[in-house]
């Protein structure tokens, strides 16, 4: 989230899904790792964050995510990141 810049870099995600009864619905919690390196990289190159979330999925075209992040790293590049952040997404398909 524009924290971090390089000329390369990697990131890790595991998740761990466990669906509802309906199917059409999953809870699922989260570990994030990332890192950037190169010649212009800042000191501070890696984020590390955990976090919880729902997706749900209606039909079988339309699909939401809804994600609460919390970061491990407080502090990158003398900025402090925020203790919580939440993400939503909706996607369909025509």
């Amino acid at each position: 989230e524009s924290l971090l810049s390089g000329d390369s870099g990697f990131s890790l995600n595991l998740e761990y899904q466990v669906p509802f009864q309906d199917n059409k619905t999953s809870a699922f919690v989260f570990c994030d790792y990332g890192s950037v390196h190169g010649e212009h990289a800042f000191e501070d190159h890696i984020l590390k964050s955990i976090g919880f979330g729902l997706k749900v999925n209606p039909t079988k075209n339309i699909g939401a995510n809804l994600s609460f992040g919390f970061p491990l790293i407080k502090k990158v590049n003398v900025e402090e990141i925020s203790k919580m952040r939440i993400h939503f997404m909706l996607s369909g398909q025509v």
